[in-house]
């Protein structure tokens, strides 16, 4: 009489060992392509959280940083059109 997959208990245990070994290559593969140590609340919510706010707090000051580029251009362009006046009167 044959062993059955369902009763070889070392069939069983390779089986576990490479769904782990699958699902820890599946976690490494999201790793490298997001480039985030933690891609979602599942794998650790305090952290999630704390990495998802910072990110956020990032893209903020992002864009708070072009606004003021922005409005530092405008007062350049203000500053060259004043002297371009003054000038032409003085």
């Amino acid at each position: 009489m044959g062993t059955s997959l369902l009763t070889n208990k070392s069939a069983i245990t390779a089986l576990q060992t490479l769904r782990n070994i699958d699902a820890n290559l599946d976690r490494s593969k999201d790793r490298v392509s997001t480039g985030l140590r933690i891609n979602n609340a599942s794998e650790n919510t305090a952290y999630w959280s704390i990495s998802s706010m910072m990110r956020h707090d990032s893209n903020t000051m992002s864009a708070i940083v072009d606004a003021i580029n922005l409005g530092k251009e405008q007062v350049g362009i203000a500053d060259t059109a004043i002297g371009l006046n003054q000038r032409s009167f003085g």
